[in-house]
């Protein structure tokens, strides 16, 4: 397994942040809810976005082989 991290960034620390899918890590939409996170992420026209909370501390990794 490999690891990656999608995001270097404290300002999503505490937050849901939504990305065009795992390949694609562009965000696309976040905030404190994730409804209203994946609501953003359709409005913006993407079908399927991927949505992750980012830890306070430390990292949120996605492991895939």
């Amino acid at each position: 397994m490999k690891a990656r991290n999608l995001i270097n960034d404290d300002k999503y620390k505490g937050k849901y942040v939504a990305f065009e899918s795992l390949n694609d890590t562009t965000i696309i939409a976040f905030g404190d809810e994730p409804e209203k996170v994946l609501e953003s992420a359709r409005n913006s026209g993407k079908n399927s976005p991927v949505i992750v909370y980012i830890p306070e501390a430390d990292r949120a990794c996605i492991f895939d082989s």
